[in-house]
C-alpha cells in the first residue's frame, strides 16, 4: 500500500502578517523527503491556510473514527487529521529572525542548468527537463552544472516564492557549543 508520509512541518511570520509553510514530505515507496534539503515553501495568508486545512477535515472525523491514509511522522492518521496537524503548527509559527537564529536555514533558488556535453549552452529548468531524456535515447553523454543562488533575506525568498520560481530549503538543528 502506497501512502504519504509528512516528515515535518513549520510555519514562519512573515513580518507582512502571512505564513511561510515549510513542508517536507514524501511517500512510503520513494526517496522524496529522507533529506533535511527536502522541505518545499509555500505562502499562505491565515484565512486561506485555515481554508486549505479546512479542505482535508471536510467531512472526515479523526484517525479513532475512521481508517488512516497517511503518517505524520511516524503516526498513523487521516486527512481529517492532517488538516487538524496544519492549524495547530500554524499556532507555533514563529519570526523569520527568530527561525534562522534557532536553525541552519538555507534557501536555494533553481536558476538554470549550464549544459557542458553534448553542447554548451544555458537552459531553463523547464527545457533541461524537455530535453533530458531525448539526449539520454540519443545515447549522449550528458554533464551538467545546476544553476542556483542562494537567498539571503526574507524579501527574497517571498519574491521568488510569488514568482513561481523553483526553490528548495535546507532546515537543520544547529549545534550548541
Amino acid at each position: 500500500m502506497s501512502y504519504s508520509i509528512i516528515f515535518e512541518t513549520k510555519f514562519i511570520e512573515l513580518s507582512d502578517g502571512r505564513l511561510l509553510h515549510l513542508d517536507r514530505s514524501g511517500c512510503n515507496n520513494d526517496t522524496a523527503g529522507r533529506k533535511l534539503s527536502d522541505f518545499t515553501g509555500k505562502i499562505y495568508t491565515k484565512e486561506k491556510l485555515e481554508e486549505y486545512a479546512a479542505g482535508f477535515m471536510k467531512d472526515g472525523k479523526p484517525d479513532s473514527e475512521s481508517g488512516w491514509m497517511l503518517k505524520i511522522g511516524g503516526r498513523c492518521c487521516n486527512y481529517y487529521d492532517y488538516g487538524q496537524h496544519l492549524i495547530r503548527m500554524a499556532k507555533r509559527a514563529v519570526s523569520f529572525e527568530q527561525f534562522i537564529s534557532e536553525r541552519h536555514f538555507k534557501a536555494l533558488r533553481y536558476d538554470g542548468v549550464e549544459l557542458l556535453s553534448p553542447e554548451t549552452k544555458i537552459l531553463t529548468p523547464d527545457e533541461f527537463d524537455k530535453i533530458y531524456y531525448d539526449l539520454l535515447s540519443d545515447n549522449e553523454r550528458i554533464h551538467y552544472r545546476i544553476l542556483k543562488t542562494e537567498l539571503d533575506t526574507e524579501n527574497e525568498i517571498i519574491d521568488a516564492l510569488e514568482e513561481h520560481k523553483s526553490l528548495s530549503f535546507y532546515v537543520g538543528k544547529k549545534h550548541r557549543k
